[in-house]
């Protein structure tokens, strides 16, 4: 497969796209034992912003990212990650049960992009896409995060359809 290096390189002009059409923080993760890991994040230039680091671990059931990576696998094994992972409760917004998180898999396969609304830190928003491997399994996922105040449900329509078609983009480069 890519290194981590070689994919860095291949998703940052997508990166830049997503900030430069928003403005809002662009993240690049990988699935990583039974979590996602971020490995490049352009940060929003506003003061009002999520801020997250390069190297930082971080759950897959209540992030957008982890979500867009466990709705491209096959639901069984979904489910099977779900069942040996430990569900936190980051906020009261999160969702934990492995009915309900398949629930959602199911929804984010139809919609195409992943929304994580305040269920990973409170007062922040994210939106995500995976992208695939030739095999079409995920191989990570890029997503767009701001504050509750500026993402409204259009605004997180609009940014959801444009990492669809980002991450279909980086697909076909990978």
């Amino acid at each position: 497969g890519r290194s981590s290096a070689e994919l860095i390189a291949l998703a940052r002009p997508f990166m830049t796209r997503l900030s430069n059409s928003y403005g809002e923080s662009v993240n690049l993760a990988i699935p990583s034992n039974g979590q996602i890991f971020y490995i490049d994040v352009i940060e929003s230039e506003r003061q009002l912003r999520t801020q997250i680091s390069v190297g930082t671990r971080d759950h897959l059931h209540s992030t957008a990212l982890g979500k867009a990576v466990l709705a491209s696998l096959p639901e069984d094994e979904a489910k099977v990650i779900l069942s040996n992972i430990d569900r936190v409760s980051p906020t009261p917004n999160t969702v934990v049960t492995i009915a309900a998180l398949l629930r959602q898999c199911a929804a984010i396969r139809e919609r195409g992009f992943a929304i994580d609304d305040q269920e990973n830190e409170l007062g922040s928003i994210c939106i995500a896409g995976a992208f695939l491997d030739q095999d079409g399994r995920p191989l990570g996922a890029l997503s767009v995060s701001g504050p509750v105040a500026r993402i409204t449900d259009e605004l997180a329509q609009a940014i959801g359809e444009e990492v669809v078609e980002v991450c279909g983009m980086l697909t076909q480069v990978l």
